[in-house]
């Protein structure tokens, strides 16, 4: 009895310790990836596709229709963003509904636009923009963990998907991150859906000379005041 009892304890003690070195298993839910940058030679479109064809909607009120008539002009619907890259240049051209456009580029720490409607070129370093335009997809930090929804398919592309929910200062959104690239795949907000697409580019990106002037002239203007 004693030895049949032994040989128990022997052999319990023989599979748990071989259980003990299998290898656990892989956790249900992988960790999800960040936001990816994009290649530095590459380029890419954002595209807008509203909801509601048009904001302002003629009416049998000719004051109504004055004021949408204004409006209209005065704040036409943002219709693309073309952007191109070249390691740490970037170029963004938006195009309005109205076809005035607004064209930024970003060099190093220093962004730099040319306004559709001023016509002004002014720059920012990195510390005075109230956005983080150093990231290629600063529309998109507010993505993080906490808000992910998991792995989802769109138009057929597996996605990490994000939402935010509806806030005192931010939209909702649901944001549609590529699972093998980490690139933004598209976004849908409460009055459009976002859709990216990109290509390869081979352009330089060469800044232009106004657009250097506007760089100096802050840099100077940071070296006289230390900001």
């Amino acid at each position: 009895m004693k030895r049949t009892l032994g040989l128990v304890l022997f052999l319990s003690g023989l599979f748990f310790g071989l259980r003990a070195q299998e290898p656990a298993p892989a956790a249900a839910t992988p960790p999800v990836p960040r936001l990816a940058p994009a290649p530095d030679s590459s380029a890419w479109t954002i595209q807008y596709q509203y909801k509601v064809a048009d904001p302002y909607p003629k009416t049998s009120n000719p004051i109504d229709n004055m004021v949408y008539e204004k409006m209209r002009k005065e704040h036409p619907r943002l219709v693309s963003v073309v952007t191109e890259k070249a390691g740490n240049r970037r170029k963004e051209v938006e195009h309005f509904a109205d076809g005035s456009e607004t064209v930024i580029w970003v060099v190093d720490d220093y962004m730099v636009g040319n306004y559709r409607v001023t016509h002004i070129i002014s720059a920012l370093n990195s510390k005075q923009a109230e956005i983080p335009f150093k990231q290629d997809f600063y529309q998109l930090d507010w993505i993080n963990k906490a808000q992910s929804q998991g792995r989802q398919s769109y138009q057929g592309v597996s996605c990490w998907a994000y939402h935010r929910p509806p806030g005192a200062d931010n939209d909702e959104q649901t944001a549609y991150i590529d699972a093998k690239s980490g690139l933004p795949v598209a976004i849908e907000k409460e009055d459009a859906i976002v859709v990216y697409s990109f290509t390869a580019s081979s352009d330089a990106l060469d800044v232009p000379p106004e657009i250097n002037r506007e760089i100096q002239k802050l840099q100077q203007s940071q070296a006289l005041h230390g900001y």
